[in-house]
Parts: structure tokens; C-alpha cells; sequence
């Protein structure tokens, strides 16, 4: 083809050579910044009522700040941030929605273990989730939690609240307070 098109063969690259991957060069300089609103709508099954936020990129990192996903019961506030060449996340979490919505992300075990409960109203989660997209061994979160007026395997609860600590595939529950009626245990 080379002959045809009159190009001398000395002038062509080896066919060993690769051109150089210039969008993840570029993609490392890019820096981006906007904002989103979106009405009814789901993520991989999960309905929501609304989401909005800021985003932006800059030296390789994703951040989106004031991430708000409204459902009927509540909403969730998220301040997230990607690391794309490391692929490191963190997301600080707010949450008042009922996790039950979350079922369609749930492998059929985890489903179970929702099953478990009955919220007359969302509970309260506050904390940390971070980790690597690649690497679920490496996932761990902090939070806090309380719940009110809930049941587990249908006995009825006043109110739950712990820390949570979940980090080298151990969880570790501090602060526990559990009352029903009259009775309460701490540990």
C-alpha cells in the first residue's frame, strides 16, 4: 500500500511501534466542572425521586460533593471523590432512606439478612466507605447507626445505636445500645 500511495517504506513506523496513549495523558490534565439535576429515575434497579450535585475532575480525581439522591422516605447526602488512574474511592455518607431500597444492588444472602427487619421509619446512618473498584477485599466503612421503632425476626424494638468498623474483612461493633420496653443492653 505503501508503494502505491508513493510513500518510501523508510518513512513509515516499525509495525512494533505503538502510537502513544495520548487521551490517558491528556485525561491526567483534564479538569472539569458542572453541575446535575435529575427527576425520577433509578440506578441499577433502585428507584429515586431525585439527585443533584456538583462534580468535578481535576488532576485525575472525581469529586462530587453534594451529592443528594431524594426518595419517598428520606434522602441520602454524599460527598464522593474517585481516584481514576488508582481507581481509590472514598464516599462520606448521610442517610435517612429505608435500606431495603437497596435490595436490587444485593446478592440473594444479603437480601436475607434485610429480611430480617421491619422499619416503621429509615434509620439514621452517618459515615465513611472507601476502597478499590478492583479490589472488594480491600473495602471497609465506618459508621454510625440508630435506629427507632424497628423490628428483628418480628420482635419489636424501641431503639438500636452503634459504631461500626468494617476493615480487613472484620467488623467490629462498639457502643451498642439496645432498648425495648422497660429493658436495655449496652456493650
Amino acid at each position: 500500500i505503501a508503494r502505491g500511495l508513493g510513500i518510501p517504506e523508510d518513512d513509515l513506523p516499525a509495525w512494533t511501534t505503538r502510537a502513544p496513549d495520548r487521551f490517558s495523558a491528556a485525561i491526567k490534565t483534564l479538569a472539569l466542572a458542572g453541575s446535575f439535576a435529575a427527576e425520577e429515575g433509578s440506578y441499577r434497579g433502585v428507584p429515586v425521586s431525585s439527585a443533584r450535585s456538583h462534580f468535578n475532575l481535576s488532576n485525575s480525581i472525581w469529586r462530587l460533593p453534594d451529592l443528594v439522591i431524594a426518595r419517598p422516605e428520606g434522602q441520602v447526602h454524599l460527598d464522593g471523590r474517585e481516584n481514576t488512574a488508582t481507581l481509590e474511592y472514598l464516599w462520606v455518607i448521610r442517610s435517612q432512606v429505608d435500606p431495603k431500597a437497596l435490595e436490587p444492588l444485593l446478592d440473594p444472602e444479603q437480601k436475607s439478612v434485610l429480611d430480617l427487619f421491619a422499619f416503621s421509619q429509615p434509620p439514621l446512618i452517618q459515615g465513611r466507605v472507601w476502597g478499590e473498584w478492583r479490589r472488594p477485599d480491600r473495602v471497609g466503612f465506618s459508621a454510625e447507626v440508630a435506629l427507632t421503632n424497628f423490628t428483628f425476626r418480628s420482635e419489636v424494638f424501641d431503639s438500636f445505636s452503634a459504631s461500626l468498623q468494617f476493615t480487613n474483612q472484620f467488623l467490629d461493633l462498639r457502643d451498642v445500645d439496645v432498648r425495648r420496653g422497660k429493658g436495655q443492653i449496652t456493650a
